[in-house]
């Protein structure tokens, strides 16, 4: 880093809770940020790390969220925040090509922060890159007087020279010069101006002059280089613009110049070294991306150009265009494939990923954006898509396989392993990725000789804070993570390919059976597979209602056995069907009196339809038959909460707990037990320990107290929100709710 020493006056010392340089400059730069400075990269200056990676990292991201995420909206600070935040998607949402969305961000932000001059500039440079110079000029007139400001004037000027009034134009720019006499912005549209009447002679001058005035402002470099064109100086021309491209890259018409002048020579091998560069400080520019594609193109890279086609498919979007470009390029290249030869494949172990899909477009092109590296080919079995999951299969190189759907999800995935001619098989969905840092460590376990199968433990994102298993994001897979947290499952994903290895069942679908019956050895991969299903509540919906469809055809198959109608009551309830789902939880009490889970999931039910006297019945069934299964004791401990004895609620989860701490739902109702009971630092305890967690405990809070308030328990709804505010766990929500069981109470 390289920065002024009065610097340090207004922002202060690096801040010395981070131990790492990367967290200490990222903190240190957000607070420059928030005084008006602005972070830019030095291009033509390298520093050589020889020193390894920082193994605290981890801990230090945990200490910058700490510190910069939830800060109090209303303080100064946050303001500053606020703004910054809205600046910076603004630019990411210009850079990936969706400028409505930009504009929108804007102006949005500054209906809260009126009189910050900042997003109006910004809102009006958007407007002024798109030839939008009405727009342009009408967002300046809707931010403060800035008469004294050399900017506000300097843009004025621009927006009536993109207009064709270049007499206004000169007033507004002289006005701005005489403000400030080496504004580079003035100066550079000085040089346009006169470059409009023909004085080529004035024109370069004022380009020189905003050259001086700030080297690393790239336009008026190209604008120099335009004159150079002009006069046939076509090297020098390239130079310029190839100056001008390197120090303003996100400046659409000083790309636009640079793409065209290396066109024009035929200079594609220079121009894709610096696009490339450019490509890698500027990820998110769909502009620069879709110009290096091309370049690629024209030298008849395709399998350079293929790659970065992929890269633009998960980045931007599926857009018509994208997908067109990427199709055919992938039938002059080829789908992704295992060649044999003598018998034999390759010598290094291949790998075979195998899928089966429907309507998947929404998610695919990330899927196998994150397995194409890794995989020697793609089996796509698809079950009658309607959307582009076909097109976008076939654009990454897939080998695509169509397969008449027999609500058997074993009889398809079998399909799909029948295809594969790899050594290994990785089984994966649409809504799947396998990380880019764990692909090494998947050919590592490929290369092995011994023939066992792994298992790769699922993290199954969601957008809620709470419920056993939950682990909250931290920083070990940035870029995968999504939602608040995930939930672990874990099943056999990769295995040799040996036709002994099948799935069965035809909904919940194994291989475990398979490897068991022929004595391949399981073990664990330590590769996580994450999976963003369940964010996706429409696409969730969908698969329980296909899930159901299948357990009642089971259930009828097999003439409505222990299992089948088991696995029914447990999906008729997740979709919703609760009545439907009881009748079924007391047939398989006709067949196990004494079950447990039945009880458990019966109270639950109950609780659903509003019957808490029977859920109660319930609840205290399953936990005298089992008090010490997690389920019948939550019910339990929750049905005396909602409307029976407080002491036994803590009782009963004490007992179970025995001091540990990992159930969070117990946990959560022990803690918000104690406080209501008047015991608020055990309470406490208990709470902060889940904040440590990163549990949202004000969720938590508002979730108990509805479903008091649903159960007619006002008062202890109340205690509730009352202690939750005491405590500090509250938002607007919780007031509300407060106000409606103070006037329920009162009545």
């Amino acid at each position: 880093m390289l920065f002024r020493r009065d610097l340090l006056i207004r922002v202060g010392l690096f801040d010395e809770i981070f131990s790492g340089d990367k967290h200490v400059f990222d903190d240190f730069c957000v607070r420059a940020v928030l005084e008006g400075y602005h972070n830019v990269i030095a291009g033509n200056v390298f520093v050589h790390n020889l020193g390894g990676i920082n193994r605290l990292m981890p801990r230090d991201k945990t200490l910058f969220n700490e510190k910069w995420i939830g800060l109090d909206a209303s303080t100064p600070l946050a303001e500053k925040v606020l703004i910054e935040n809205s600046m910076e998607m603004a630019r990411s949402q210009y850079n990936k090509g969706v400028i409505d969305d930009a504009v929108k961000t804007l102006i949005w932000r500054a209906g809260f922060s009126p009189n910050e001059k900042r997003l109006f500039y910004q809102l009006t440079e958007i407007l002024l890159a798109e030839n939008r110079f009405q727009e342009a000029l009408d967002a300046l007139k809707g931010m403060p007087v800035a008469e004294d400001d050399a900017e506000y004037h300097a843009l004025l000027g621009y927006g009536n020279e993109g207009l064709g009034f270049y007499k206004v134009a000169e007033e507004y720019v002289d006005k701005a010069l005489a403000m400030d006499g080496k504004s580079t912005p003035a100066l550079n549209l000085k040089g346009i101006l006169a470059y409009r009447k023909d004085d080529l002679s004035d024109a370069e001058e004022f380009f020189r002059r905003a050259i001086e005035a700030d080297p690393g402002y790239g336009e008026p470099y190209t604008n120099m280089g335009m004159l150079r064109w002009k006069t046939e100086q076509k090297e020098e021309s390239v130079d310029l613009f190839e100056k001008g491209f390197i120090l303003s890259p996100d400046k659409g018409d000083v790309i636009t110049a640079y793409y065209n002048a290396i066109s024009s020579l035929e200079r594609y091998g220079r121009g894709e070294n610096i696009f490339r560069e450019v490509r890698t400080a500027y990820p998110e520019n769909k502009r620069i991306l879709y110009l290096l594609i091309d370049i690629l193109l024209k030298q008849d890279k395709f399998q350079e150009a293929m790659k970065e086609v992929e890269k633009a498919m998960v980045h931007f979007g599926m857009d018509e265009g994208i997908l067109s470009a990427a199709l055919e390029i992938r039938r002059k290249i080829g789908a992704k494939s295992i060649v044999i030869k003598g018998g034999k494949a390759k010598a290094a172990p291949t790998l075979s990923v195998c899928m089966i899909e429907k309507n998947e477009e929404k998610h695919l092109a990330y899927c196998l954006n994150s397995l194409s590296p890794v995989s020697d080919e793609m089996i796509v079995v698809d079950t009658g898509s309607t959307d582009k999951t076909r097109e976008i299969a076939e654009a990454f190189g897939a080998q695509i396989y169509d397969f008449e759907w027999v609500n058997d999800f074993a009889t398809a995935r079998n399909h799909s392993l029948s295809k594969a001619r790899g050594d290994w098989i990785l089984v994966m969905d649409a809504d799947e990725v396998i990380s880019f840092q764990d692909h090494a460590k998947l050919k590592k376990l490929i290369s092995k000789k011994d023939k066992i199968a792994y298992n790769l433990i699922t993290r199954n994102y969601v957008d809620k804070t709470a419920g056993d298993g939950w682990t909250c994001n931290d920083s070990t897979y940035i870029h995968e993570q999504a939602g608040r947290g995930w939930f672990p499952s874990g099943k056999v994903r990769l295995f040799p390919n040996n036709e002994k290895i099948r799935f069965e069942n035809p909904i919940h679908e194994l291989v475990e059976f398979s490897l068991q019956r022929i004595g391949v050895g399981r073990q664990e991969s330590g590769i996580p597979v994450h999976h963003y299903g369940e964010l996706d509540t429409k696409k969730a919906t969908a698969k329980d209602a296909h899930y159901y469809e299948l357990g009642v055809k089971k259930m009828k198959e097999s003439g409505g056995d222990f299992r089948s109608v088991w696995e029914l009551a447990v999906q008729a309830a997740e979709l919703g069907k609760i009545e439907e789902s009881t009748e079924l939880w007391h047939k398989v009490l006709g067949f196990k009196q004494r079950e447990a889970a039945a009880y458990f999931n019966l109270a639950n039910n109950y609780l659903h339809l509003g019957k808490y006297e029977d859920s109660y019945a319930c609840s205290r069934k399953a936990y005298a038959l089992d008090p010490m299964d997690q389920s019948a004791v939550l019910s339990y401990a929750m049905s005396e909460f909602l409307a029976g004895d407080i002491n036994k609620t803590i009782s009963a989860l004490e007992g179970f707990l025995k001091g540990a701490d990992s159930q969070t739902s117990h946990v959560g109702l022990l803690a918000v037990s104690y406080l209501i009971s008047g015991e608020k630092e055990r309470g406490l305890k208990y709470l902060r320990g889940l904040v440590k967690k990163k549990h949202n405990c004000v969720y938590y809070f508002k979730d108990l107290s509805q479903s008091l308030i649903a159960a007619g328990n006002l008062a202890r709804a109340k205690s509730v929100l009352t202690a939750a505010i005491e405590i500090k766990f509250y938002d607007h929500d919780t007031t509300v709710l407060l106000a409606q069981c103070e006037v329920g109470v009162g009545n």
